[in-house]
């Protein structure tokens, strides 16, 4: 998972992709970054809360971690607080094979 800043958000969210807004001292965060870790569907970037505040504003970020999905350019969905895999590929209508 790459953390990304502002300058390459925007060419980040050009291409299907989940990011996820969070902090270094957040709970919840650290708990979802290993979720996070195992998606290979798509590509996941992280953006720090505490250092991107803009982003937050523009995104409505009121808490963390908040869980952003972007199809061709545009928000598509919204989650907050930690999530399963599951979930979050849904997020981009992605499902995990049966196995």
């Amino acid at each position: 998972m790459k953390i990304i800043n502002s300058e390459e958000f925007k060419n980040a969210i050009n291409e299907d992709c989940i990011v996820a807004f969070s902090t270094s001292w957040c709970g919840p965060c650290k708990m979802l970054a290993p979720t996070l870790e195992t998606i290979t569907e798509v590509p996941v970037y992280k953006v720090d809360a505490d250092t991107e505040a803009q982003l937050c504003i523009e995104y409505g970020i009121r808490s963390v971690p908040t869980i952003i999905s972007f199809k061709e350019g545009k928000e598509y969905k919204k989650l907050l607080g930690n999530q399963t895999k599951p979930k979050l590929l849904e997020m981009l209508d992605y499902e995990l094979p049966n196995n």
